[in-house]
């Protein structure tokens, strides 16, 4: 299995330990073998553990890691008794996962990833004693080294320069340098063939003439430090730009040309050295955003727009489902930083009323993954003090996952340390207009004075009515939208549209979002004389 290390000048190294059987063929004096050899592997690289040997793999969820098993055929060509060459083909399934980790800061970061490799090795062996077909009941030590090709799938990305748009989905000419966004996205997997210098020690036992049994250790250094897609080769990166807008004249993108070129190639460039995600000293600089947020300062409700878990899929060669399963972790995220800072409200879209019109396999398994995780995480919430509410059109969600909702919002209710909100089944539009509807009805029936109604009134018949404003509204997957998300509330909520997928997102990226927020002036209509 891979590993990568780097105190080997960011080379990746290979670990297997086989549990062999060898089946070899007496011809010419046992001068030729076959054999087959099983075993496991694993990697050392810039995700998941540091450990050489005896990885501990992830076997509760195969479905997204796989079996670290190694299996190949190889060939034997015995020169003498003590000198053997043999040619290997082999295949492994490798795991990188920073929850198995030692180090704390791997763990907190939380990437993993899976990698196969199909392998060649042409390998040189000395056995320590003779092993001839003289022999039986032989046990013979021995060494090993040689040269190999691996074949891996490496990350390919494409970054999109893109006009901003109206609400209408027009491209909006750029007014400055930097009124454009530039995304990032993985597509499908392309295959790297890389060198390898496998070598190690074995144990050999031959038990008959024709049959023998060996084990071995075998460490392989790489020539390639994308094994685990921390680093992304520059050739396997695509650069984009919208031909909305056109130079006049040409066929060319507004973008390429003067100032914006150079502005999208610089944040090219960022996006490529951020990805190097081996490097301890940037954990250490977003970590830094949680040690510069003024306590002082701090919104009172944080409103987060999840968005990105397709894509996330998508790029990774998997269904839709499979971002939504995993966007569970950003979440726990979101509500822990959250937490850590003492922001008394935190918001999050989880499903909308639009987002009835998906598909209905992907409807039900987000209502039973909600279902699922309601299970998994009722007893953390209740651990952590927080208070459960529920926004939107309930009635339309299923019995069971509406039944579990309630419950936990009665069970929480007397909880006092912070206030968790998701909006289920919601839709501001209809919100505002049920509140308009029950207004109506009340002037109708006498209960209410049209001369009394005011922004309080309209509030308190909102689904949000004993939940203050929204102060801060974060959008995922570089998206710059609302979606029919909380339109009276964020009247006056600093917006952040970020360039991250929502499976991707983690504390230190919320700490960001705060820190931002902190360096806005927030007027509220008024001057900044005003506000001094």
């Amino acid at each position: 299995m891979k590993i990568d290390v780097h105190s080997l000048m960011l080379k990746k190294l290979v670990y297997s330990c086989f549990i062999v059987i060898l089946i070899s063929a007496s011809l010419k004096g046992q001068r030729h073998e076959i054999g087959v050899q099983l075993g496991t592997s694993n990697l050392v690289g810039d995700i998941g553990r540091t450990n050489y040997i005896f990885q501990k793999p992830v076997l509760s969820n195969l479905a997204d890691y796989g079996i670290p098993i190694y299996g190949a055929v190889l060939y034997r060509m015995n020169f003498n008794p003590y000198q053997t060459v043999r040619l290997n083909i082999g295949y492994s399934n490798i795991q990188f996962i920073d929850a198995l980790a030692k180090e704390k800061y791997r763990r907190d970061r939380k990437l993993w990833g899976t990698n196969s490799v199909i392998e060649a090795d042409l390998i040189f062996e000395y056995n320590f004693f003779p092993v001839n077909d003289e022999q039986k009941s032989l046990l013979s030590p021995y060494v090993f080294g040689g040269f190999g090709g691996l074949l891996v799938n490496t990350p390919q990305m494409t970054i999109e320069n893109d006009f901003r748009r109206d609400a209408g989905g027009n491209a909006i000419a750029p007014n400055n340098s930097s009124d454009f966004t530039t995304t990032a996205s993985y597509t499908s997997s392309g295959k790297k063939l890389t060198m390898a210098i496998p070598f190690g020690i074995g144990l050999k036992y031959k038990f008959n003439y024709n049959w023998a049994l060996f084990g071995e250790f075998m460490f392989r250094p790489t020539f390639s430090d994308s094994i685990d897609y921390s680093v992304i080769d520059t050739k396997n990166v695509k650069e984009t730009f919208n031909k909305d807008i056109v130079v006049s004249g040409t066929t060319k993108s507004l973008l390429q040309e003067s100032p914006y070129k150079e502005i999208a190639e610089a944040r090219a460039a960022e996006i490529l050295k951020n990805r190097q995600i081996g490097n301890i000293i940037v954990n250490s600089k977003m970590q830094s955003y949680k040690e510069k947020i003024s306590r002082e300062n701090l919104p009172k409700h944080v409103a987060i727009i999840m968005d990105g878990n397709g894509r996330w899929a998508k790029s990774r060669g998997e269904t839709r489902t499979f971002g939504h399963k995993h966007a569970i972790q950003a979440v726990r995220n979101a509500v822990n930083a959250c937490n850590e800072i003492h922001i008394p409200y935190l918001t999050l879209y989880t499903f909308s009323s639009e987002n009835w019109n998906r598909p209905q396999d992907e409807v039900t398994t987000l209502m039973t993954l909600i279902s699922e995780t309601m299970l998994l995480e009722a007893e953390e919430i209740f651990t952590k003090g927080l208070r459960m509410h529920v926004i939107g059109d309930l009635d339309k969600l299923p019995e069971l996952v509406r039944d579990q909702m309630l419950h936990l919002v009665d069970i929480t209710k007397n909880n006092k340390r912070g206030n968790l909100i998701l909006a289920l089944s919601y839709g501001s539009q209809n919100e505002i207009l049920n509140a308009v509807k029950k207004i109506s009805s009340e002037v109708k029936n006498g209960e209410l004075e049209i001369e009394d109604i005011d922004e309080k009134v309209f509030e308190n018949h909102l689904y949000t009515k004993d939940i203050p404003p929204v102060d801060l509204l974060v959008r995922t997957s570089g998206e710059v939208r609302i979606s029919n998300f909380l339109l009276w509330q964020i009247a006056y909520a600093e917006l952040q549209f970020l360039d991250i997928l929502w499976p991707d997102f983690g504390k230190e990226d919320f700490f960001r979002c705060i820190y931002d927020y902190q360096n806005k002036e927030r007027r509220f209509g008024k001057t900044s004389e005003q506000l001094d």
